[in-house]
């Protein structure tokens, strides 16, 4: 498909599978890959883990897995690990749950927040070096910053984002929370952590600052998006959770202005998402939880904050 083709159609269902660890990752440098085992030196990694949490309380188990939203089809079969935890599961719990909404009217409300009112633009609200730097990124293309020219910073930076994902093979058709979901359908009860509006609300928050970064930081790593993902992927399958902290620790080392941003795209989120995981262990019933790897991970990752209110998770 051409990118004019896929801006006119304009997918949303990729803005709020997309975000918690792709856009974040872009806003890291591209330097010191090694960096990590800096950051992290005491840890040792497990042989044979994955990316999946096992938390038994006195009533029920809750398993809770870090997923890649946008992923190929030859990650599957997952670990039986994975497999059988979700088999033993009741109820499967997503940060949005897709398969039971009109994704026409997401789209509408996607669409609606992320295009400036009649009289603003791209022009008004971006700093001079990143408009011009937009201006110049958009060639590679082959558009012309006028056809965007109503796009909200944000809004653009996750649909170039989303365009160039889709040319390397990646689908959120084969996200790991988009493949469970189609699965539960019908035999498992299915809640969401969050809801679409919330996560609309969360981008339109973001001061025009932050939007300016954003897109800057995007345009400045999109053409290393596939060397990123490859990382992404390859300690996510290893079950490499202080690998995972160290891709998202390097942006901060390097640009500690962007500690804001992911303040609201993780940080604050992981907090509320803890609370309602906590809250699910004292249910009768098995849950199976997935979120964006990115929220697990680290010491303000949601798997950090339920051991500090005395929960014991093993890494399965």
């Amino acid at each position: 498909m051409s990118i004019q083709k896929f801006f006119s159609r304009i997918k949303v269902s990729f803005l709020f599978t997309i975000f918690s660890l792709a856009l974040l990752n872009n806003l890291c440098s591209a330097e010191d890959s090694a960096l990590q085992e800096l950051i992290l030196p005491e840890f040792i990694k497990a042989p044979n883990k994955t990316f999946l949490w096992e938390l038994v309380s006195d009533t029920n188990r809750v398993y809770i897995l870090g997923s890649i939203h946008f992923a190929k089809k030859d990650i599957y079969p997952l670990d039986q690990k994975i497999e059988g935890a979700f088999n033993k599961s009741e109820v499967l719990v997503v940060e949005v749950g897709l398969s039971q909404k009109d994704l026409l009217e997401v789209q509408k409300l996607f669409k609606e927040a992320g295009i400036y009112p009649p009289g603003e633009s791209l022009k008004d609200n971006l700093s001079t070096e990143t408009l011009q730097f937009t201006r110049e990124k958009l060639k590679d293309f082959n558009l012309d910053i006028e056809q965007l020219i109503s796009f909200k910073p944000w809004y653009l930076a996750i649909n170039l984002l989303t365009y160039k994902l889709l040319a390397l093979g990646y689908d959120s058709n084969y996200g790991i929370d988009m493949y469970f979901e189609n699965r539960a359908k019908g035999y498992k009860k299915i809640l969401e952590l969050e809801s679409i509006e919330f996560q609309i609300n969360l981008f339109n928050s973001l001061t025009d600052k932050q939007q300016d970064l954003f897109l800057f930081s995007t345009l400045l790593d999109i053409d290393m998006l596939e060397d990123k993902f490859s990382e992404i992927f390859k300690v996510w399958s290893e079950g490499d959770s202080a690998g995972l902290t160290g891709i998202l620790q390097r942006g901060l080392k390097e640009h500690p202005e962007v500690r804001p941003i992911y303040e609201k795209i993780l940080y604050e989120r992981n907090k509320n998402m803890a609370s309602k995981i906590e809250n699910f262990a004292t249910e009768d019933v098995d849950y199976f939880v997935i979120v964006g790897a990115a929220h697990l991970v680290g010491e303000e990752g949601i798997i950090k904050l339920l051991q500090e209110k005395g929960y014991f998770l093993q890494q399965l």
